[in-house]
């Protein structure tokens, strides 16, 4: 969930340099995005429960509202797209993989680990 989140805001932060020209699009971009979204959990949701869900949401941003919000700012402003995302994107991507990577090396949801844990605390 936190990385549909990640993709969102990365879409958001175009969307709104784009809102700049004002040429607002917002209600384009959320309406195809929420039936995209709607549509990918009625399907996945009966497969795999509650994981559906994010998977959802994630399949909804990756698919259409962050590229949409890409493609209308980099062809309004015509910047390198490259160097722009390296500054914009790359640290908050770089610290979420880091962190999900030291959540998953610690596994606090093992059996073993949680009660390791409660007998620290």
């Amino acid at each position: 969930m936190g990385v549909a989140y990640l993709i969102e805001r990365w879409g958001g932060m175009h969307m709104q340099l784009y809102s700049l020209t004002n040429h607002i699009v917002w209600h384009i971009a959320n309406g195809i995005t929420g039936s995209v979204m709607l549509l990918a959990a009625f399907l996945l949701y009966p497969h795999l429960g509650i994981v559906g869900l994010p998977l959802a949401m994630l399949l909804a941003y990756c698919c259409f509202y962050t590229p949409y919000a890409i493609f209308l700012s980099q062809r309004h402003y015509r910047y390198n797209l490259l160097r722009f995302e390296q500054k914009a994107i790359a640290l908050p991507a770089l610290a979420l993989a880091g962190l999900l990577t030291l959540f998953w090396l610690t596994k606090p949801w093992h059996p073993a680990a949680r009660s390791a844990l409660t007998h620290l605390i």
